[in-house]
């Protein structure tokens, strides 16, 4: 996992105030384990020990080992990973400076991340971290219900309908895109005085456009004689997108003539792109993975560009370009 400045998909956000803002005391400590987000899968990673029906067809489950899964953080990468499961991290993570400061950053594999701090009196802090997930369409079938007929839906390739009947006698059209039915679930991850990192599996939800989960805890920390409440809360957005299929670039000189004109897919997409000192501005011509075309401006005075491929998952890839001059 990389931080933000490098334009990937890895963001760290340190709140700041001047030169920086301090969050906590030196010297803090907090009593038994800590929950700071959440290690979001598309699978299902509780397993149960035991699973009791009662007489009245009330279901009891146990998961086994408390439901705790272990994993291991490197402080070097800023990668968090569990034993052949494939997640997507967003907590929160506390570092300390020379002066044993404590600050606080965001690790996360959202392309978007925000953070925001409420010290509402010196006993208690509210702490709320956020990431925006962007899934690719392509991937993923979504249902859209209709009373009658829909024209536009019955022109759409590959849509399939279907018809169901409510209560009323009203017949309702429903109609779906080509896709998989994708389950998420945002598993709570904690921290352990002794800096160890595990996962509570949590029960999932179907995937859809403009979704969000979140979580939330309150810790007391004790620095010296004071006495704390920290407040944190995670949310996790998901949110649709149609990735690119080809990026072009074409410098352009101060009449408005094309200097050069550069192409590229996600295979061959450069981590710095260099544009020429007659240059002007770039015009950017972005091509979906559907056929749609978007366009952009890229000023010479700006230092870098994103943009959003497909992976082999059904999460997007960000992935930034440096923008350099010749």
């Amino acid at each position: 996992m990389k931080k933000i400045f490098t334009l990937l998909l890895i963001c760290v956000l340190l709140i700041t105030t001047c030169t920086g803002c301090q969050l906590a005391l030196p010297e803090e400590s907090t009593a038994g384990d800590e929950l700071i987000g959440m290690y979001v899968t598309t699978e299902d990673l509780r397993d149960f020990d035991n699973i009791d029906i009662d007489l009245f067809g009330n279901i009891s489950m146990e998961q086994s080992n408390e439901g705790k899964i272990y994993g291991t953080f490197d402080e070097k990468t800023d990668t968090l990973t569990f034993p052949d499961i494939t997640g997507y991290p967003l907590f929160l993570k506390t570092e300390y400076d020379k002066d044993n400061a404590p600050y606080h950053s965001i690790i996360t594999d959202a392309s978007e991340a925000n953070y925001f701090v409420n010290v509402s009196d010196t006993n208690l802090d509210n702490i709320e971290i956020s990431g925006t997930f962007y899934y690719d369409v392509n991937k993923v079938a979504s249902s859209f219900i209709c009373h009658e007929p829909e024209e536009e839906y019955e022109q759409m390739e590959g849509i399939t309908r279907t018809t169901q009947e409510i209560e009323d006698g009203t017949i309702e059209y429903v109609y779906t895109t080509p896709g998989e039915e994708v389950t998420v679930y945002c598993n709570s991850l904690y921290k352990t005085p002794t800096d160890e990192f595990y996962i509570i599996p949590e029960a999932g939800f179907y995937l859809d456009d403009n979704q969000s989960q979140s979580c939330s805890s309150e810790a007391k920390v004790t620095s010296g004689k004071n006495k704390k409440t920290i407040n944190l809360k995670v949310t996790a957005h998901f949110k649709e997108m149609i990735p690119m299929d080809t990026v072009t670039f074409t410098q352009m000189d101060e009449n408005g003539q094309a200097l050069q004109e550069d192409s590229y897919c996600a295979d061959t997409i450069p981590e710095s792109y260099a544009i020429s000192s007659e240059c002007q501005y770039v015009f950017v011509t972005n091509t979906d993975t559907k056929g749609n075309t978007q366009y952009d401006i890229i000023n010479k005075d700006e230092d870098g560009y994103s943009v959003y491929f497909s992976t082999e998952h059904i999460f997007c890839q960000q992935v930034g370009i440096e923008i350099t001059h010749k």
